[in-house]
């Protein structure tokens, strides 16, 4: 069987994202399954191959799409459905896999023949909350965006989504994708996200996310300053460290809004940092706190969870699809609600916190790339 695997991801900043991370584990781990199947992967340029490893880059046959320079969208999203449609009719591709169809930074094909496609699909957020991000896109955007839903609905062989609340939210739009859709949960490199050693001995709460709308960064501010201001006496050190992408103004604002909270002084931002030393992050972390209002996944909370860390999360349904009883749970909407739970984790008995962390790293262990390689296999077979 011949696949071809959709590499426009590597030209992208998500390789630096939760995406990236879950493109290239995902594809490392089909690939060493199926070694019998020949492999395919199309690029815009082969340079962008310097994201996989020798050992998996040896196992792919490249194909570089040959690119022309369009000022029409239309223009060029139809010479590339044409030339990927060569490709796939030339090399006798039988699947066509896009790891990555909802994200408006790469193309997603009009209809292809002779062809299966099986897509990924990581969350629907912007039809969601379309108030915070469709509705405030450029036109042409947001009706590509919808043009995407609806023809991987239509089009696609199979879906696979990163979790059962992701693949509810779609199926409430396009009920007809229920018969061709299956839940492949991301997996966390243990390797890398494991227990270790505290390197601090200061009360820390860690937060992992960045600026976008969804990730509540101004909600979990307001609740860190009322917890600081709540237990100054007992916690004087608290500190509040978000590892986040630069986002300039944002990010200026931001911490400008600390200060007037009377924080300015135990917010830290962090805008680069290795997989390792993320990993250090977590272990050094009091607490791990994602109060998201909307994830696909949330692969940060189970990276913690791995790492041994305490998670407090917004109770959302995909966070408790994912953690289950490992963690405590907070109002989305409520930075007092927040203020309270955080408090509450801080205030656990050895015991009571202990007790949290093993049915955390147990259920850490449910999430691998070759479970998620299973659900893959299975329709491939």
């Amino acid at each position: 069987m011949k696949i071809l695997i959709d590499g426009q991801t590597l030209a992208t900043t998500d390789m630096g994202r939760g995406i990236g991370r879950v493109f290239m584990k995902l594809s490392e781990a089909l690939v060493n399954r199926h070694p019998h199947m020949e492999w395919y992967i199309v690029v815009n340029n082969e340079a962008d191959l310097q994201h996989v490893n020798a050992d998996m880059a040896n196992k792919l046959t490249v194909i570089v799409l040959k690119k022309k320079r369009y000022f029409s969208y239309q223009k060029r999203l139809s010479h590339f459905t044409k030339t990927l449609q060569q490709a796939i009719d030339d090399h006798g591709i039988q699947i066509y896999w896009h790891p990555n169809p909802l994200m408006t930074n790469v193309l997603f094909p009009e209809k292809l023949h002779r062809v299966a496609m099986m897509v990924t699909v990581h969350d629907v957020i912007p039809a969601m909350l379309p108030e915070h991000y469709v509705r405030k896109w450029p036109r042409k955007i947001a009706k590509e965006y919808q043009r995407r839903l609806a023809d991987i609905a239509c089009h696609a062989d199979a879906l696979f989504f990163v979790s059962q609340a992701s693949q509810h939210d779609y199926a409430r739009l396009y009920p007809c994708i229920k018969n061709k859709s299956h839940v492949a949960y991301n997996g966390v490199d243990t390797a890398i996200f494991h227990q270790k050693p505290t390197q601090c001995d200061k009360q820390t709460i860690l937060y992992v996310g960045g600026f976008d709308y969804r990730k509540n960064m101004a909600g979990a501010l307001e609740a860190f300053a009322l917890l600081a201001k709540q237990t100054a006496a007992k916690y004087p050190d608290l500190h509040f460290q978000i590892v986040c992408p630069p986002a300039g103004r944002q990010a200026t604002l931001f911490l400008q809004k600390a200060e007037q909270l009377g924080v300015g002084q135990k917010v830290e931002l962090i805008h680069a940092v290795s997989d390792a030393g993320l990993s250090q992050l977590y272990a050094n972390a009091s607490l791990f706190f994602f109060p998201s209002l909307y994830e696909g996944f949330g692969l940060p909370v189970v990276e913690a969870m791995a790492c041994g860390t305490l998670v407090v999360a917004s109770d959302i349904a995909v966070l408790k699809e994912i953690g289950q009883d490992t963690m405590l749970y907070c109002s989305s909407t409520s930075p007092a609600n927040m203020a309270q739970i955080l408090h509450e984790a801080l205030a656990l008995s050895a015991a009571e916190k202990q007790a949290y962390l093993r049915r955390a790293t147990t259920r850490a262990d449910h999430f691998t790339w070759a479970s998620s390689a299973d659900v893959y296999s299975a329709w491939l077979a």
